[in-house]
Formats: structure tokens, sequence, C-alpha cells
């Protein structure tokens, strides 16, 4: 009896990996268990397990995430921190594309910038988009733009950035098993950075000064950059892919060391980093407006008198008077 129990037992298990394996393909399925740092598909978090089973992927990626992120929100004890995940996001987690196609490319690949703030409001309103667009009712172009729409957005220097980390974090959460080595080292991080956030929310740029209000730009930059290239070289790797050091930030700044990522003029532009310093920092002196031609500005002062116009007149009205002979009256 408890042999056929086993045997059953077994046999639901190889139907799983079956199942798996048919839907993800062996090779994403073996770049799945790497991720995880799993022996076998069976020690993978159940939404892997889900997801096969789902009738309309993306749409039910979105909630089924969102609802898990929700969860673990309470867990690291953010109750009111708003999660939000959209169809771009589900569409690159289907894909198992977890990090950045170039090192410039914030809309490709789970990278944290994707985690911006969302207000409550504005959150239901693209779930209420997705799910309209998802259910096959006729849609405006607008709103289908609207609900794909892959919104990057750039924290502020007053520590904005680790309410990125902490939905970053519930996101792990969701897609990785317990005591995974990524989420160990994001929470360390976190709380690493959140007890140095008002030394850090000071911390001014070695080489430019204007650039100092991005700090949150630099943080979220360099955890992209760590995360990604862990992630690209993982998913490959059965063996353990090491991070480094979760308090380097920190270290760094009271060490006086240099720790900001290098920002390519491509990032400065297309995400307007000085444009943002501007708004959220010291902005540039007013330039003077340009007048062409001999238009003078407007309310000009006078120009100052001709001093050599009046020195010529002086000297003329001098002249006159010497060469004049005055008249005696007589007696």
């Amino acid at each position: 009896m408890q042999q056929n129990r086993a045997d059953d037992l077994a046999r639901i298990a190889d139907a799983k990996a079956v199942s798996l394996e048919t839907h993800y393909g062996r090779s994403k399925l073996d770049s799945l268990i790497f991720l995880s740092r799993v022996a076998n598909e069976q020690g993978l978090v159940p939404i892997w397990l889900r997801i096969p089973k789902l009738k309309s992927k993306k749409k039910d990626v979105v909630n089924l995430i969102t609802k898990l992120m929700n969860e673990h929100k309470e867990q690291i004890g953010a109750p009111h921190l708003t999660v939000s995940f959209n169809l771009a996001m589900a569409e690159s987690l289907l894909a198992m594309q977890f990090d950045m196609v170039r090192r410039d490319s914030l809309q490709t690949g789970l990278n944290l910038f994707l985690f911006g703030d969302i207000d409550e409001e504005a959150s239901l309103i693209l779930n209420n988009q997705i799910n309209l667009l998802m259910s096959g009712v006729a849609t405006t172009l607008a709103d289908e733009k609207s609900a794909l729409k892959t919104n990057v957005t750039m924290p502020p220097g007053d520590g904005g950035s680790l309410r990125y980390v902490q939905r970053y974090l519930v996101f792990l959460m969701s897609i990785l098993p317990d005591a995974h080595p990524l989420i160990n080292w994001v929470q360390m991080h976190y709380q690493d950075m959140d007890s140095f956030r008002h030394d850090f929310a000071t911390w001014q740029h070695p080489t430019d000064a204007n650039l100092s209000p991005a700090c949150g730009i630099y943080h979220l930059k360099w955890l992209s950059n760590v995360t990604s290239a862990y992630f690209k070289s993982q998913k490959r790797s059965p063996a353990n892919i090491e991070l480094p050091d979760a308090c380097f930030i920190r270290k760094q700044i009271q060490y006086e060391m240099p720790w900001a990522p290098l920002l390519s003029e491509n990032f400065i532009r297309d995400y307007k980093v000085k444009e943002f310093c501007g708004i959220y920092g010291p902005a540039a002196p007013p330039s003077l407006p340009s007048f062409g031609g001999t238009t003078s500005p407007p309310n000009a002062p006078p120009p100052p008198p001709d001093t050599r116009a009046i020195t010529m007149l002086a000297s003329s009205t001098s002249s006159r008077t010497e060469g004049r002979v005055e008249s005696t009256p007589r007696a």
C-alpha cells in the first residue's frame, strides 16, 4: 500500500515535470531552476507551477504578481507601500528576461527603475485598463498604449530610491524561494541604506556638484547593474554566483571613495537627468536674454554721455572766447 502511494506521488511529480517542460521548454526551465537555486522543478515557488494553467497569461500574471507583492509587503513591514505590475513587466517575466539588454536600456529586463512610485488611484486605473484590454472588449488605441506602456520614473534624492528597493524586494519574494541569496542580499542592502539615508541624501557628486540631487538615480543604476549581471550569470550556471558587498555604497561614502556608476551621455539625455537635477537641486542661473541686431533690451538704461564730444565742445567754446575782443564802453 505504501509502495503504491509512493508510485502515485512519483507519477504526479513526473506529470508536473513534463507539464512544466512542455510549457517553458527545457532550456528556460533549466534557467529557472538555476535562477531559483533549487535542485529541480519541484523546488520552484508556486507561481511558476500556476502560470501554465492560466488562461489569459499576461493579464492573470499581472493580477497574480500584484496580489503576491501586496501580501509580501506586510512581511517586510511596509503595509502602506503602493505596488504595481504592468503588462510590459509581465511579458518580461514570462520571457524570463530579468537582465537588461544593454546598460542604458531601462525599459528592458525587470530592473529597479520599473518599480517606481505610483499612487493607489493610478494603480487601480492601470489595473482596470489592463483587465479591459485583455477581456476582449473593443478599446481605443490610446487605452491600449496606456496599458502597454513601460513607465520609467526617476527617484528623488531624499531617500525615494529606497521605496523602489522595497517594491523590488517584494517582487523577488513573489518569484524566488525563501532565503534565496538575492532576496537576502537585497534585504541587507535595504537595511544598510535605510540606516544611512540622511547621510546619503547629502551626498555630493565628486566631479559635478550639480548632479548631486541625482543620488537616487545613481543608487538604482548601481543596483540595476548588479542585479542584471547576477541574473545574466546565474541563469547559465548551477553554481552560486557571488554578489558584491551589500554595504558597498555606504562604506565607500564613509571612506570618501568613489562608488557611483558612470552614466553615459545617452542615459543622461534620454532620461533627462540634468533636467531632473534642475528641478530637485540647485538650478542653473538664468541666462540673459539675447537681443539681435541693434535692438536694445526693454527698459534699458540710457547710454552714458560721450565724453569725447563734451571735451570737443568745451575746447571749441574756449577757443571762441579767447579770440573775441571785448569793446570798452566810451565815456
